[in-house]
């Protein structure tokens, strides 16, 4: 793996048709090393981006995960690619949501379409989890999260279930000053005789940092 790493430009070359070969292979662990190694290629490696958009649909959940940050990294903004990235955002494990939502953030309008499929799971999935990670992975588009700090909000406001207005507190905490404007929601929030919702959205107004935020606190 090292070595296939390191190597000079042209020996990638070389080794990007045997790479492509191994997504197909019986074992899971050469598929996920492969999809690992040709995302670690980068733009190089864009002749595997047919292959690995029909690896997000991989039996196996760790090549999954693999695959989705491997397109990001070679970073080839295609219609597909962004399609294929937003659909695996409702994989039913919940762990490539990090890699598609990490994926999309790097990726020219990327992160708009996934704020808008994030939004969309929010709005409209009844399973408590796979809106839990939605709303955690607005907490990964940076910039792109913005408009939906509102919404942020009012999850975090309630009412509602602890576990998707904690998964808001920490979306907002991992934005970090991107989030200001949500300092007084979240002051409002503070002011609430619910311990741990306070103590979530205290890490998260230490998180967001501006003089604003540290005031609260």
């Amino acid at each position: 793996r090292n070595s296939l790493e390191k190597a000079d430009e042209g020996t990638k070359k070389k080794y990007i048709p045997f790479l492509i070969r191994m997504l197909e292979h019986h074992k899971y662990l050469v598929r996920f090393h492969a999809a690992d190694l040709l995302g670690a290629y980068g733009p190089l490696a864009k002749e595997a981006v047919p292959v690995l958009l029909k690896k997000l649909k991989d039996p196996h959940a760790d090549v999954r995960v693999s695959v989705a940050f491997a397109l990001g990294n070679i970073g080839f903004a295609s219609d597909a690619v962004v399609s294929g990235l937003v659909e695996a955002l409702r994989d039913p494990s919940g762990r490539i949501n990090e890699g598609a939502v990490t994926s999309l953030g790097k990726i020219e309008n990327g992160g708009e379409k996934a704020r808008i499929a994030l939004t969309r799971i929010i709005e409209e999935e009844a399973d408590g989890f796979a809106r839990a990670t939605a709303i955690e992975g607005l907490g990964g588009l940076g910039e792109a999260a913005r408009p939906s700090l509102p919404l942020l909000v009012q999850l975090l406001k309630g009412p509602g279930r602890g576990d998707i207005r904690g998964a808001a507190a920490r979306a907002l905490g991992r934005l970090g000053p991107i989030a200001q404007e949500a300092v007084p929601g979240m002051a409002e929030v503070m002011k609430v005789k619910d311990n741990w919702i306070q103590s979530e959205t205290a890490k998260a107004l230490g998180k967001i940092g501006t003089p604003e935020a540290m005031k609260v606190l």
